[in-house]
């Protein structure tokens, strides 16, 4: 492979990293789904965890996630690792931000602690006819508002 198609191969693994974030947040699940291959997996390795496979069970577990806080996924230190012409991997960390009910004009406070939590998501990226796609996402918690202190 030349630098170019391992450029061009790692620049569509990392838009696909973006618009999951984008389209989670705007709540548009048609296009959410549409970054994962049609028989992708989708999971969480720390409690609660969970693993879903297919656009329809992936589509059900983000349409149940709370929606009563405004929230917003980042992206931060992506590293893609480009395997060959049609395959590759990912690991991004996301910092997800939340805020007060979506109440009012904007700009909206931030809530005290604002971080809701860390993550780490380690990716597989499959090539297919329609483009790049996440073939496999997993999530692990690493700092979370929700974790139990002590355990």
């Amino acid at each position: 492979m030349t630098d170019l198609e391992t450029f061009m191969i790692e620049h569509a693994c990392l838009k696909l990293m973006a618009r999951y974030n984008v389209t989670l947040d705007a709540e548009d699940y048609e296009s959410f789904v549409k970054v994962f291959t049609e028989d992708a997996v989708w999971g969480q390795t720390t409690e609660p965890s969970f693993e879903v496979k297919g656009h329809g069970a992936i589509r059900k577990v983000a349409e149940r996630l709370p929606r009563e806080k405004i929230r917003r996924h980042m992206l931060q230190n992506p590293v893609v690792t480009v395997l060959g012409p049609d395959r590759a991997e990912g690991f991004c960390i996301g910092l997800v931000v939340d805020g007060p009910a979506r109440q009012g004009p904007l700009p909206y406070p931030i809530s005290p602690g604002g971080v809701e939590l860390v993550a780490e998501y380690r990716d597989h990226y499959r090539k297919t006819p329609d483009g790049w796609r996440i073939e496999r996402r997993e999530m692990t918690r690493i700092l979370d508002q929700k974790a139990v202190k002590g355990s």
